[in-house]
């Protein structure tokens, strides 16, 4: 006799309803299906529920399992995101470089795992995803961080697809969030010798010479020590890059990414007479070229906040801010009323406020600008030593990311097209001589 509960079909396993209370009411949320994988060691039998909000997608789910189980393959199992991006993370170490580690970890802690915190991998689908970066997005992140947050969660899903944690990688059945890279500022010829006179004696002028004139990267400038310079041969050898631990403090870690980023790079005069004066005389081969005060490696952020930008923000009336005035000896900006009694022969105007009010009005550059700002004005003539200069693997990253033109270079391209066409002789042709009215005889 029936109780009027609907009877299950055959091979449709155990499902049942899952319930729950809402506005005093029990209702139904979902359907929960349980699947036997055996016995284990002590006798216990093993199940795995697996769930759905119809019963014919849980059917389905079961159904599958089934298989999978006949197939001799055990299905997926509910994971604990935190549990398994963790494990996940940990397999990346020494065959991922440090720093592609380091942005997987802090993407997974800041984004992915609050969002997962109440799901399961397995029951994730792609409208969840979509959904997700749409809610990013009004929190006003970034479409970069939401581009990131989409690599970090395909790579890891990946490798449950591999691992058999998941049965798909749904990251992978989306398109990424669309990203625009920002425009790059580049200096051009006259700010950047503008910028390299007013580094005159200050504590990081080695150190951004190199960075405009070699175009090494950052990390790699920051993990130099003196082994690695020859001043002789007007030669650096790049071997290894600057990392951040777990806590983003700086320390020296890996080779760089690609055996290209392994490489010797030519010093023009103009940097060796840098590193001539910034070497100390006691100086190791183990020594690091660019150290902090304490001897360890320098921070990125100090770097930048502390040396790069009150260089760009140089005084054109003859006050150094940087020159032992308004800093101290590692580029830190001093109290006004210290910079005054350090500066007794500044004008009026800098007195005033403890800096300059007068500016050379130079781009507010970042320090990887500095490279490309030196990549792109040595242009396209020589490009596959331009490429090896700069550590890439292939001349097409060097050309579409690195060469930004000016429109003056196309000048020669119109010449060509002037000349092709007419270009050139046009207001210039001669005038026919106005005709007499007489005809000419015919030559018989």
């Amino acid at each position: 006799m029936s109780d009027g509960k609907p009877r299950r079909a055959r091979g449709e396993g155990t499902i049942r309803e899952r319930k729950r209370k809402i506005d005093g009411k029990v209702r139904v949320v979902g359907f929960e299906a349980r699947v036997s994988l055996g016995y284990d060691s002590k006798g216990k039998r093993l199940q795995r529920s697996l769930y759905g909000k119809t019963r014919d997608e849980v059917r389905g789910k079961l159904l599958k399992a089934q298989q999978s189980i006949a197939d001799g393959i055990a299905p997926a199992r509910s994971t604990s995101e935190s549990a398994f991006l963790t494990h996940w993370l940990e397999t990346l170490r020494g065959r991922k470089a440090s720093s592609t580690v380091g942005t997987y970890e802090r993407t997974a802690r800041l984004y992915l795992t609050p969002w997962l915190r109440s799901r399961s991998l397995v029951s994730l689908r792609p409208d969840d995803l979509e959904k997700f970066y749409r809610d990013l997005a009004k929190r006003g992140v970034g479409t970069r961080t939401i581009a990131k947050a989409h690599a970090t969660l395909r790579a890891a899903l990946t490798y449950a697809v591999k691992t058999e944690k998941v049965t798909r990688n749904v990251a992978a059945m989306i398109d990424p969030p669309a990203y625009q890279p920002e425009k790059k500022t580049v200096l051009d010829q006259e700010q950047a010798r503008r910028f390299i006179a007013a580094l005159d004696g200050h504590p990081g002028e080695a150190l951004f010479v190199l960075a405009l004139l070699t175009q090494i990267r950052e990390g790699e400038l920051l993990a130099l020590t003196w082994g690695d310079v020859d001043l002789p041969m007007r030669t650096v050898r790049i071997s290894r890059t600057l990392q951040d631990d777990e806590r983003g403090r700086p320390r020296i870690g890996d080779r760089p990414k690609t055996d290209a980023g392994e490489r010797v790079v030519l010093l023009p005069k103009v940097a060796v007479r840098a590193l001539q004066r910034h070497k100390p005389r006691s100086a190791t081969d183990d020594a690091l070229v660019f150290p902090s005060a304490a001897g360890k490696p320098l921070s990125r952020q100090n770097v930048l906040q502390r040396w790069l930008y009150p260089v760009l923000d140089e005084c054109t009336c003859g006050h150094k801010p940087h020159a032992g005035r308004d800093t101290d000896a590692t580029g830190a900006r001093l109290e006004p009323a210290e910079a005054n009694r350090r500066a007794p022969d500044a004008p009026k105007s800098c007195k005033a406020c403890g800096c300059c009010q007068y500016r050379a009005r130079l781009p507010k550059v970042t320090f990887h600008e500095l490279r490309h700002s030196g990549a792109t004005l040595l242009g396209d003539r020589h490009l596959a030593a331009l490429q090896q200069r700069l550590g890439h693997s292939s001349s097409a990253t060097t050309a579409d990311i690195y060469l930004t033109l000016p429109v003056a270079a196309q000048k020669p391209l119109a010449d060509r097209l002037d000349v092709l066409f007419g270009g050139t002789n046009e207001g210039t042709r001669t005038k026919k001589a106005p005709s007499s009215g007489k005809k000419k005889p015919r030559k018989t």
